[in-house]
């Protein structure tokens, strides 16, 4: 995202097909998603690349599992920086 701090849209990422409008992709897409979601396998894929805080919580999950001291999870204008970090600072806003 180009733009951090804005986390209403992006949680669990977005998954992104292409077929003609009306093709039925999400309904056979979908059900593998909601499916894949309920499992132990995902919960080890969000922990492996440290988005526990961010993936939707399953029975996997443990208690008290989501970290959210990562600079991303601060809003824009909230950012300390430095830039090298890779979160820069808004000064003025």
């Amino acid at each position: 995202y180009v733009q951090t701090g804005l986390m209403g849209h992006q949680y669990n990422g977005t998954t992104l097909t292409i077929a003609k409008k009306g093709a039925g992709v999400a309904e056979i897409v979908d059900p593998c998603i909601d499916a894949y979601v309920q499992t132990q396998s995902y919960y080890e894929d969000c922990a492996r690349h440290g988005f526990t805080a961010t993936c939707f919580q399953n029975e996997f999950f443990p208690p008290g599992d989501v970290d959210l001291s990562h600079p991303r999870f601060l809003a824009t204008n909230a950012q300390p920086g430095p830039c090298g970090s890779g979160y820069c600072a808004c000064d003025g806003l």
